[in-house]
């Protein structure tokens, strides 16, 4: 093994079945149904990888000096960071052991591996096979996250093969194991084998170690080789692209594209690299491939080979001719890793588009393809501590998260960059607005890991990247402050305990405060107390910065927030907004807590001598009955408050005095009556009142409105009742008045209830009522000769046996102003019974009688009437005849 790999850290450790390079992991699954193809190496049988030694980059155990040691040089130009095995059991894929099941190879942990190596700077690397292992199994360069090409200063991505008796492993190699003939190879490349030395072989050859004066014939043969590198990658990497973007696995794409070029190749030379047509030809080969198994997949990639074909010849035209000597690098680099970009567009386009639309998706794909070979790929990632570049290991303090920020270096200003993680460690880090940072702080003390392996990739947004390896040490920081507990309940003193980490055994820490709020505490040894207990509601938070030191006087600063938590307070105060109340008042006044805890709801409780007098709703104190203050002046009460908690206050005591307040009484029962056939149309009262503190009294009318007569109520509480006409009132009944006297403070209501009694004439009786005295007159012929316009004759109910005749001239006024006298037939209808002159329209107004009115004695029911007085003394001649007469009144 060289000195360089001998000496060198293995910064990315491999991931089994994770490289990122799946373009050329199809090569075992070709080389698997060749087996029997005699130009491919021979196959030994399945070595048991428990009986694995030292050998090469890494072993399982000491052993001794290897039985077989191959050494070689990878390239396409020389390629730095690759890893390289020996496939002991030819299955394509880095055997271990995994230990520790973490499913990525811990070198120095995990056991029974394959001989491994990683390549240096020129792309050299060293395996050393152990007795027992059959030397006829391939070796395998595989591209990690930070494998460069060397000469083209680039990321390379890819997978190659070579046997163990070749001293290189590139395209051509792999060529070569996988069925072409390596006397084909000259033809291919267009080379003559007799102008090359005798001992000449491409399993041999690698183009970046001639000397400057190499013969002519031997710098052709390395421009031809890089050239057909190139190109030979740039078509199985698109070819691929398609195939795994429609959705054959990585290892099925490449062997049938690798067979397609091997095919081709077989059958003209490399010029079909770049040749449109012939490239269209490997990508339909593909198609037709895997039709039978995966007719869908076959589809969409034969819908490809029109774009694959050009966009291969794009990029593959810029590497005809290549003369090593005079080489535009930048150029060269550009197409190379636009190869890159283009295939990651590529597989996604064909992912997403049906097949039948795909070759129109793809129909401007060659436009990607030029922005691609005109974008510079980045170039470096830098990470900065501070402000400044970091060279080397990069140091971190225990406990620290940020690692450092990425920038990258790229000759296009404008390009914007992605950043992604890889490598043995890469699990534990993350990347967060451009900082690379640990996903958890690692502690010196108690870490069995302190030195950590990652790589950085930066891709461009034209799809182009770069990759740099990063060694993370992690470094003790001598002391670190920690506080037990920085949540205290209010009212309480102590905080928590403080200790350091990162101080030797025995030493002597002392602490000492500081910060915004140093003067609310006090330390005592190890424990942090405030010296007076924290009220949540006055402060809810405090910053506290405490620093350690220890005998060496070395010093540790950490600064901590104190937070207060709220604990629930009992009430403190119960307040009453008044002790003072009117006697028959029953409010006393709103109750209120101070509590500390603002929030808080209350509920409130009564107790002490006079409890039983009041009650509470919400926060509203009351007298169940209201108070007199002649019978008691004042109450003593004791009211507790309880919040939502459960927490109470002490019993508050209050005194509730009773103001003396006069009051107005009145008759609890007010009553008059009314007999008009004896008192006329009217009455009069008074109602009666007393005030306790002899203030003037009011009287008013609150409620009622009487069907019978009308109610004057005076301001000295005298009243009058006045019967309505036309009201009934001759039948009796009664109206009711509520009546309220107050003395401007305390109203007192009753009701006021006037009877008025039915009035019912005798046999053969009118009665007449005489405007001049008011006085109802008993005979019909009675009338007052001083009768004046506006006299009114009344007739009262009863049953008469004579007819009644009114000789006068008058008019005679209906109940309802229509006729004053009906009869009603057997049917129920109403007959107007008039004699003499006079209308008989049962709608007129007014009936003028010039003459007899006769009620017929046939039992008719007079629904009652009043005479006025029309032109002159108001008188009758006689009432006769009256003989089982019903007369009522409509009064």
């Amino acid at each position: 093994m060289n000195e360089l790999v001998t000496n060198k850290t293995v910064v990315s450790k491999v991931l089994r079945n994770s490289f990122p390079n799946d373009i050329l992991t199809g090569l075992a699954t070709f080389q698997r149904q060749h087996r029997n193809n005699p130009k491919l190496m021979s196959l030994g049988a399945t070595v048991s990888l428990l009986a694995l030694s030292a050998c090469g980059g890494g072993s399982s155990s000491p052993a001794p000096a290897p039985a077989t040691q191959i050494n070689g040089d990878g390239f396409k130009g020389p390629l730095q960071n690759a890893f390289v095995f020996y496939d002991a059991d030819d299955d394509g894929v880095f055997d271990y052991t995994d230990v520790n099941g973490n499913g990525v190879f811990d070198q120095g942990i995990d056991t029974d591996f394959e001989p491994f190596s990683i390549t240096d700077a020129d792309g050299g690397y060293e395996l050393d096979l152990p007795a027992g292992y059959d030397a006829s199994h391939p070796v395998i360069l595989m591209s990690q996250d930070d494998t460069q090409d060397t000469f083209l200063n680039i990321p390379y991505e890819g997978k190659m093969l070579s046997s163990t008796t070749s001293t290189v492993t590139s395209q051509l190699t792999t060529l070569i194991s996988s069925g072409v003939d390596e006397d084909d190879l000259y033809s291919i490349l267009g080379l003559n084998k007799a102008d090359l030395p005798a001992d000449f072989s491409f399993a041999d050859f690698n183009p970046f170690t001639l000397a400057a004066d190499a013969p002519a014939a031997l710098k052709t043969a390395a421009n031809k080789t890089e050239e057909v590198s190139q190109q030979l990658k740039t078509v199985l990497q698109l070819v691929q692209s398609s195939a795994t973007g429609a959705g054959v696995t990585a290892d099925e794409a490449f062997a049938s594209a690798l067979k397609a070029v091997v095919a081709k190749l077989q059958a003209g030379d490399a010029s079909i690299l770049a040749d449109e047509a012939a490239l269209a030809d490997i990508v339909q080969a593909v198609a037709d491939d895997i039709a039978t198994s995966n007719p869908t997949a076959a589809a969409k990639i034969a819908a490809t080979k029109s774009a694959v074909a050009a966009s291969a010849k794009l990029i593959n035209d810029d590497f005809a001719d290549l003369d090593l000597d005079t080489i535009d690098v930048d150029a060269i680099a550009k197409s190379s890793s636009a190869v890159d970009a283009v295939s990651s567009s590529l597989k996604t386009k064909v992912e997403t588009t049906d097949a039948a639309e795909l070759e129109a998706e793809l129909e401007n794909f060659d436009d990607e393809v030029i922005a691609a070979k005109q974008n510079s790929a980045p170039t470096d990632i830098v990470l900065s501590q501070d402000g400044s570049a970091v060279t080397g290991a990069v140091n971190v303090a225990e406990g620290s998260l940020v690692v450092g920020v990425l920038s990258t270096t790229d000759a296009d200003a404008n390009d914007t960059h992605s950043y992604s993680l890889s490598g043995a460690d890469a699990a534990k880090f993350e990347i967060v607005n451009g900082e690379l940072r640990f996903k958890e702080a690692v502690d010196y003390e108690t870490a069995t890991q302190k030195e950590f392996n990652v790589t950085v990739r930066s891709t461009d947004n034209g799809g182009k990247f770069v990759s740099e390896s990063f060694v993370i040490n992690v470094t003790d920081v001598v002391e670190a402050v920690s506080l037990s507990n920085t949540s205290v309940d209010e009212n309480t003193m102590a905080v928590g305990s403080l200790s350091t980490s990162g101080v030797g055994a025995g030493a002597t820490v002392t602490y000492s405060l500081g910060g915004a709020d140093a003067s609310a505490f006090e330390i005592d040894g190890d424990v942090i107390s405030f010296k007076t207990a924290p009220d949540y509601e006055t402060k809810s938070s405090y910053e506290v910065e405490v620093t350690s030191t220890d005998g060496a006087s070395l010093t540790a600063t950490e600064t901590f927030t104190v937070t207060i938590n709220d604990v629930n307070e009992a009430p403190t105060a119960v307040a009453l907004s008044s002790t003072s109340v009117d006697e028959n008042i029953i409010s006393v006044g709103t109750l209120s807590t101070t509590d500390e805890d603002a929030g808080d709801s209350h509920t409130y409780e009564i107790g002490g001598t006079d409890a039983a007098s009041f009650e509470i709703s919400g926060n509203e104190l009351s007298f169940k009955t209201a108070p007199d203050f002649e019978t008691k002046s004042s109450y003593s009460i004791t009211i507790t408050s309880t919040d939502a908690g459960g927490l109470s206050s002490n019993a508050e005591a209050f005194t509730i005095s009773i103001n003396d307040v006069g009051t107005a009484f009145l008759e609890s029962s007010l009553t008059n009556t009314i007999t008009a056939r004896t008192d006329g149309l009217s009455i009069s009262g008074n109602v009666v009142a007393s005030d306790t503190s002899d203030a003037s009294l009011t009287y008013s009318i609150t409620s009622g409105v009487g069907t019978l007569g009308t109610l004057s109520l005076n301001a000295d509480g005298s009243y009058s009742y006045v019967l309505n006409a036309n009201s009934g009132a001759m039948a009796g009944g009664q109206d009711v008045f509520a009546v309220t006297v107050t003395d401007g403070t305390t109203p007192q209501t009753e009701n006021l209830v006037i009877t008025v009694e039915a009035t019912t004439a005798a046999a053969n009786e009118v009665l007449l009522l005489s405007s001049d005295s008011g006085a109802v007159q008993t005979s019909i012929t009675a009338a007052s000769d001083a009768a004046v316009a506006g006299d009114m004759i009344l007739v009262g109910s009863g049953s008469y046996d004579e007819d009644v005749t009114i000789d006068v001239g008058v008019t005679l006024l209906g109940a309802n102003h229509g006729v004053s006298a009906v009869q009603y037939d057997a049917d129920g209808h109403p007959i107007p019974l008039f004699d003499g002159d006079k209308r008989t329209s049962e709608a007129a107004a007014e009936t003028h009688i010039n003459g007899t009115l006769t009620i017929a004695s046939s039992d008719v029911v007079v629904d009652g009437f009043v005479l006025h007085h029309a032109d002159g003394p108001l008188g009758f001649a006689q009432v006769e005849g009256l003989d089982n007469i019903t007369l009522t009144n409509n009064y």
